[in-house]
């Protein structure tokens, strides 16, 4: 049997559902069996290019040796890394209607998730500075799904009328520091 990546897809977005890894009524969990040397069904080999996504209304980097994937019933493209322990390192984006600053967006979400889930960990929340200007905030939230620990980066930015939230998503047990390489994907954000 080939090796399975799965991808978890999580941020502050409508409902609870989106903020433990479902999206749009897509639940967490494969997205399909395949050889490590070929990209999965729906991939574009595209590294270092970048994600232009007019529907959704943003444009953000394509890290080096990062793929975008098309998931069905997904509104936008994940963008889809290396595996470890069966999970693909993976970033997406969505976005919501909103009115309002992003401190307030963070909080509002951040007590929902208090809430509704008290098993997850989220770190405080900070500003955080993207190319485009806009104003931006960072934390991380810690929790498991499908038998596997999650750290997800989120950094939700501000735009007139709405919020778009960036998850970067690994399992714990990847040791590899993909801050910086997250960091520099969301700094190249920007609203289109």
């Amino acid at each position: 049997m080939l090796p399975c990546r799965r991808i978890a897809t999580a941020s502050l977005a409508r409902t609870v559902a989106l903020l433990v890894g479902f999206t749009a009524g897509l639940p967490l969990g494969l997205t399909g069996c395949e050889q490590r040397a070929a990209p999965p069904a729906g991939a574009s080999a595209q590294g270092g290019g970048r994600l232009v996504d007019g529907a959704v209304g943003f444009s953000i980097d394509i890290p080096e040796g990062f793929t975008t994937q098309t998931i069905q019933g997904v509104a936008s493209k994940i963008i889809v890394g290396p595996s470890v322990d069966d999970f693909a390192v993976n970033i997406n984006v969505v976005a919501e209607p909103f009115k309002g600053t992003v401190s307030q967006y963070v909080a509002a979400g951040h007590e929902l998730v208090q809430q509704q889930m008290p098993d997850v960990k989220l770190s405080e929340a900070r500003d955080f500075v993207i190319d485009a200007g806009l104003p931006a905030m960072h934390w991380t939230m810690r929790q498991t799904m499908g038998g596997k620990e999650l750290v997800q980066e989120q950094f939700a930015v501000e735009s007139p009328g709405k919020a778009f939230v960036i998850t970067c998503t690994r399992v714990a047990t990847d040791t590899t520091d993909w801050m910086p390489i997250f960091e520099k994907c969301v700094k190249s954000f920007r609203v289109e």
